[in-house]
């Protein structure tokens, strides 16, 4: 009985299935990269001896849809919230995607 909960819940469309699947396909290693280099850029901006420090990031093109759905940082300080909470966590004047036109400045 146990072993037919378990295919049931790991080979039916759920999302534990869902999970498992990004799983295996190294969605989740491909995002804790991306992670990673956001904040190593953070913290080299957070370095550098300036009155204005900014961090330049690269977009993040997320294609997990179990962790959250869409990028939190999008361009253009379009909504801004998610940039704030950035800059506050990171105590840093501005986050910035590459290609922005908007600025804080």
């Amino acid at each position: 009985m146990l072993s037919v909960i378990f295919l049931a819940i790991f080979f039916s469309k759920n999302n534990i299935s869902q999970i498992n699947t990004e799983f295996v396909l190294g969605k989740y290693k491909k995002l804790e990269t991306i992670m990673q280099t956001r904040y190593a850029a953070i913290t080299i901006a957070k370095e550098q001896n300036t009155c204005w420090q900014v961090a330049e990031l690269d977009s993040t093109q997320n294609e997990n849809n179990t962790i959250w759905f869409g990028p939190d940082i999008s361009q253009n300080r379009d909504p801004v919230y998610w940039r704030v909470a950035y800059e506050v966590y990171f105590k840093i004047d501005e986050i910035k995607l590459k290609g922005d036109t908007a600025s804080k400045l």
